[in-house]
């Protein structure tokens, strides 16, 4: 059955999300869930610079470079 895509989610990038999810056996929603609590997928704050689930970004402290990117956040969490 294919997944609703959420509105706020680029195509290409729900096609990652979903593609991470099956391997990990949990649900892509969550993970839009965690993307659009944190940076409205990545419109605010760190995520419009490749943070969009916020891991490895920490205000006023080292930011891991790399967890930057879709793919590495995706990794990461």
């Amino acid at each position: 059955m294919a997944l609703k895509r959420p509105d706020f989610i680029p195509s290409a990038d729900w096609t990652v999300v979903v593609r991470y999810c099956e391997n990990f056996n949990i649900t892509p929603y969550l993970i839009a869930a965690i993307g659009w609590h944190e940076t409205h997928w990545g419109k605010l704050g760190a995520g419009r610079y490749g943070w969009i689930l916020g891991y490895g970004y920490f205000p006023g402290s080292t930011v891991k470079e790399k967890y930057r990117g879709l793919e590495n956040q995706l990794k990461g969490a």
